[in-house]
């Protein structure tokens, strides 16, 4: 679970570019995604 939670540290600090942030936010959905997938 601490994979997961380093990713929502980066993710609930903001990035100063807006662009990495949306990148951010995709890749954490993904994430999800892929973790919804799996079970």
């Amino acid at each position: 679970m601490t994979e997961i939670d380093d990713y929502q540290d980066k993710f609930v600090q903001p990035p100063k570019d807006t662009s990495l942030l949306l990148k951010n936010g995709k890749t954490l959905n993904d994430i999800c995604s892929i973790i919804l997938w799996l079970y």
